[in-house]
């Protein structure tokens, strides 16, 4: 008789826990890494010279610390260990538009990673 009680109140406990739990509730994947939401430019066309500001959002599955690099083609990035650094054209557009790629790579501290990457036309 003991023993049906418990394995009645294991059961309600179980029915008790499913019933409680939401929809979002879910345990993190370990296998995945960061995911870049969304990369800005506040201008995918710039003189030469001229200024973009650049921000990444990324999120971790796991909440894990996350670091960011940023590359280009050409040009210049103002820190490009930062989310949010800015981009410098370069001077010369050799008399004609000049398309430059900008790329953020999103690391995690289990080096999982994650890229993007925008075109920026360099005009004269």
């Amino acid at each position: 008789m003991a023993v049906i009680r418990r394995l009645c109140l294991v059961a309600i406990a179980g029915i008790a826990l499913v019933a409680c739990a939401q929809p979002g509730d879910q345990p993190a994947d370990p296998t995945k890494g960061p995911r870049i939401t969304a990369l800005q430019v506040s201008t995918n066309r710039v003189s030469r010279g001229g200024i973009v500001d650049l921000l990444v959002t990324a999120q971790s599955p796991d909440d894990s610390k996350l670091s960011y690099y940023w590359s280009t083609t050409q040009g210049m990035i103002s820190d490009p260990r930062a989310a949010h650094p800015q981009w410098r054209a370069p001077d010369s557009a050799f008399g004609q538009d000049t398309y430059v790629t900008v790329s953020v790579r999103v690391t995690d501290d289990k080096q999982r990673q994650d890229t993007r990457q925008e075109t920026i036309a360099v005009t004269d």
